[in-house]
């Protein structure tokens, strides 16, 4: 087990790029108004400016030039491991452009999204892609955007151009293996860089989903992303929109959700529809980019739902989940029912895009169990329910869109137990 996996490790930062975008719209919103000076903006914004490093290596591509220090606060690990090879540069320096090489080749040779757009003379002098070794708030990573760019890609749209931080050693992240986290940082944060060149106000919410998601599909076998995934299981009535600098990055499982069932396709097709679609444009782009294959947002998510109660053991391989669902934690559970009748108010505190679970227990008589639901918009709910057998999971749809609905589960003292799942589908 990787070390940042125990419980009880303080939270690491993995991204602070939406926490950069956040500061730069501040502060510019802060200095049209007069709230603070000009000096005032240049200051902060001055601490979001490139830094100037000792030295450069271009990768093997051309595509990035990888600046770095060889001594200071901002020493790359190992600097003075030079064999493989022996070039003059440290080999940690050297495995850092052969990573970015390959996740450009993932990205946009294999996965078909649009690069972004070169950054002209800034930073390095040349359109190579620059990418800093350089610690930034103790995070993996950080991007940053530098300028606009009119009428860029297909169809025509304002890009940004932008520029990495990745931490030159990964020291206290938990890694033997340094190239480990680099490798997921350079897949999470290059992917930042994409989005910039779509849609850079689309939601900071789904551009950490969706970077957090590319890791695990670049490197399936390093699984940086289970790390955070309590913060998605433990609060289940949280919408997959919820920001609070760790939820954002465990609901990366929404992504998987997503191409699990219809390809990594979609993923790309949710960022096509944010192009040229304005702020916060993400909740509609998925809906459209699903609307495209016939269903929608509301009803994948409820199937969504699904999928979240059957992770740990009880991904057992009786009813489709995700590919690592075992390892997953398992969802938090609003009530647990074994005395009938009984009533529960599904709604207290659920988030739109959210969900509760409500476990029911059979009694000895009567042998059947009815479970109702009564809403308050017929648009807005969606009902699932999961019976167990013994470890076999089967789950069903309640029709919700009469505005109420039930079920009869038919010799439910024969079973484990049934799960309600009420879901606010509403985006």
């Amino acid at each position: 087990v990787n070390p940042q996996f125990l419980d009880g490790k303080p939270i690491i930062e993995k991204c602070a790029t939406t926490n950069v975008l956040e500061l730069q719209e501040a502060v510019s919103k802060l200095s049209k108004t007069g709230e603070i000076s000009l000096n005032e903006a240049n200051y902060f914004l001055g601490t979001l400016t490139r830094v100037t490093k000792q030295k450069f290596l271009v990768s093997p591509s051309g595509r990035f030039r990888i600046q770095y220090d060889t001594s200071g606060t901002h020493a790359v690990y190992q600097p003075t491991v030079d064999v493989n090879p022996a070039d003059g540069h440290p080999d940690y320096v050297n495995r850092t452009a052969e990573i970015f090489d390959y996740v450009y080749r993932y990205e946009i040779d294999t996965l078909g999204y649009t690069p972004p757009p070169p950054d002209g003379t800034s930073g390095g002098g040349s359109n190579q892609y620059d990418v800093y070794m350089h610690k930034y708030s103790g995070a993996y990573g950080v991007t940053f955007s530098d300028g606009a760019v009119s009428n860029y890609g297909s169809p025509p749209r304002t890009a940004y151009k932008s520029y990495i931080y990745v931490d030159p050693a990964y020291e206290g992240f938990g890694y033997s293996d340094r190239t480990l986290p680099l490798k997921v940082t350079a897949a999470h944060e290059y992917f930042h860089a994409i989005q910039f060149a779509y849609n850079i106000n689309a939601g900071s919410w789904f551009m950490e989903i969706s970077s957090t998601w590319i890791e695990d599909i670049i490197y399936d076998a390093i699984n940086d992303y289970r790390y955070y995934l309590s913060y998605f299981f433990n609060y289940p009535h949280y919408g997959i929109d919820k920001e609070n600098g760790a939820h954002e990055y465990a609901s990366c499982i929404f992504g998987h959700y997503i191409s699990e069932n219809f390809g990594n396709y979609r993923m790309r097709r949710i960022w096509d529809f944010t192009v040229n679609a304005g702020s916060n444009a993400a909740m509609n782009a998925i809906n459209n980019a699903l609307g495209e294959i016939g269903t929608n947002r509301s009803d994948v998510f409820a199937g969504f739902s699904i999928w979240n109660y059957l992770t740990g053991a009880r991904a057992n391989g009786t009813h489709l989940t995700y590919s690592e669902g075992s390892t997953f934690p398992q969802i938090a559970i609003a009530g647990t029912h074994s005395s009938y009748p009984v009533s529960a108010t599904s709604a207290s505190n659920l988030e739109h895009l959210a969900a509760h679970y409500y476990h029911f227990s059979p009694i000895s008589s009567p042998s059947n169990l009815r479970l109702g639901f009564t809403q308050i918009s017929s648009s807005q709910w969606r009902g699932r329910v999961v019976v167990d057998s013994s470890n076999r999971f089967s789950s069903f749809v309640v029709d919700l869109s009469t505005g109420s609905g039930s079920i009869d589960l038919l010799r439910f003292n024969n079973k484990t137990r049934a799960v309600f799942i009420p879901s606010n589908a509403d985006g």
